[in-house]
């Protein structure tokens, strides 16, 4: 076996009492993989024929789902399948095997064109379709996408409702979860296999004066993923070096994906409330894919939560945590009923609704001194009482996603445990079904697409 560098490998556990279980088990077991620093030479591993066969199962079970490409390499009777000119180095226990791979092993071939879902004008008909994969710009890194989230707006974005220098043919999402697979000459932050998100803001000049001050959102040269540049709704994507942000080790993809626009956007949404801990916020529109985030935050940031949603998904919100709950359709007086239930109402509004008649209605419910946070893109018009709402001293503010910070942040939430992404995984032809869904207000929690399916 060739010697390798310790320096140059990465090393990974697996736990040989797994072997022969079914696929979830091997998927479930938390001993599975485990990251490791260990100072080990090379070993040879041995073992018969039939435990071979499903140990190799299982190896091939854990690089296929990061999507390395293998070749050949045979090590005693287990065949891993590496290329040749790949290093392995194998370090056997009773219980469990290290086994180290070089760097190189990380590579994998990229292909000249790719599957994406694109359109050619506002309101046209979507459709998967062959396009070249894109070549990374000095500052870019080209990302194999493995899940895409779906946002409402990319709906929006598909209608025309949003200004700007759209580019077309279109592709659309802006909530990608993948892997670097190749870099741009001045990229010197990440490296081949790092796993990254694929968010709205892109990329950006890192100069002005909202850039300077935490703003990027607010740049006037920003870059938007799935509407100035091809965003999340294909294989391999591009994103600029400084905006890719890196997924914490050991969480899911799939489970990522949404936080990069709904968990970043609903997070980024309570810092601007201004709550405390022990304030009542309510989120108008909490059963939905920001809502259902944006209740799970709210508690784990100490906050009480009611919950305003259609009768039907009252369950779900109680579930994800909800203290209190209204239907504003089965409410006589949606304002005395909510102050009733708060005692002089929520201390802050979050509005990820669609619904601009009870955006206007929440300026009236919140508690004196309140603040209303305005976060959904409806088309339509505030109408405020103006002088109910100077003489309660009702604040009014907006909030578009989150920085760099924000989207650490939100991630390290659902790293930890604290937030749980409420998801259906579907196959990436269901991108129209999906966003029909949407169009009718019947979706639960939040779509994700295996782009690979």
């Amino acid at each position: 076996m060739v010697p390798c560098k310790l320096s140059e490998l990465r090393p990974i556990i697996f736990n040989y009492r797994s072997v022969g279980k079914k696929t979830a088990d091997h998927r479930a077991s938390n001993s599975l993989i485990i990251a490791l620093r260990l100072q080990a030479a090379a070993w040879d591993l041995v073992r018969d024929r039939g435990e071979a066969r499903h140990f190799a199962a299982t190896i091939r079970r854990y690089f296929s789902d990061r999507l390395i490409t293998l070749g050949k390499l045979s090590v005693s009777a287990l065949t891993l399948g590496m290329r040749r000119d790949q290093r392995l180095c194998a370090h056997y226990f009773p219980d469990r095997l290290i086994i180290f791979i070089s760097t190189e092993a990380m590579t994998e071939t990229i292909p000249k064109t790719q599957r994406a879902a694109a359109y050619d004008k506002h309101n046209s008909p979507i459709s998967i379709r062959e396009l070249p994969v894109p070549e990374p710009e000095a500052d870019d890194v080209l990302i194999k996408v493995l899940y895409t989230g779906v946002c409402h707006s990319d709906l929006s974005i598909w209608k025309g409702l949003f200004d700007g220098p759209q580019k077309f043919p279109c592709v659309g999402g802006h909530e990608g979860a993948g892997v670097v697979v190749k870099l741009g000459s001045n990229a010197k932050y990440l490296k081949v296999g790092d796993k990254v998100g694929v968010k709205w803001i892109n990329g950006t000049c890192n100069n002005c004066e909202m850039c300077r001050r935490g703003f990027e959102p607010n740049c006037p040269d920003a870059i938007n993923s799935g509407f100035s540049r091809h965003g999340s709704f294909q294989q391999y994507c591009l994103m600029r070096e400084n905006e890719a942000i890196k997924i914490p080790d050991g969480l899911d993809l799939a489970q990522a994906a949404p936080i990069l626009c709904a968990g970043l956007t609903v997070y980024k949404a309570l810092l601007v409330s201004g709550a405390q801990a022990g304030d009542i916020v309510a989120i108008n529109g909490a059963g939905g894919g920001l809502g259902s985030l944006c209740i799970q935050y709210a508690k784990a940031m100490g906050f009480q939560v009611l919950a305003v949603e259609t009768k039907e998904k009252e369950q779900f919100c109680r579930a994800l945590g909800a203290d209190f709950f209204v239907c504003p359709f089965s409410s006589k007086d949606i304002v005395a009923e909510v102050q009733a239930l708060t005692q002089g109402g929520p201390h802050a509004v979050l509005n990820v609704t669609n619904a601009v008649a009870a955006i206007n209605k929440s300026a009236e419910y919140v508690r004196t001194r309140g603040v209303v946070v305005l976060v959904s893109l409806p088309p339509g018009e505030l109408n405020l009482n103006i002088i109910s709402t100077v003489f309660r001293t009702v604040d009014i503010r907006s909030t578009y996603v989150g920085n760099r910070i924000d989207t650490v942040k939100a991630l390290d939430f659902v790293a930890r445990g604290l937030v749980k992404v409420p998801i259906v995984v579907r196959p990436f032809d269901k991108l129209n079904e999906t966003l029909d869904e949407l169009k009718a207000g019947k979706l639960k929690g939040r779509v994700v697409l295996d782009l690979w399916k």
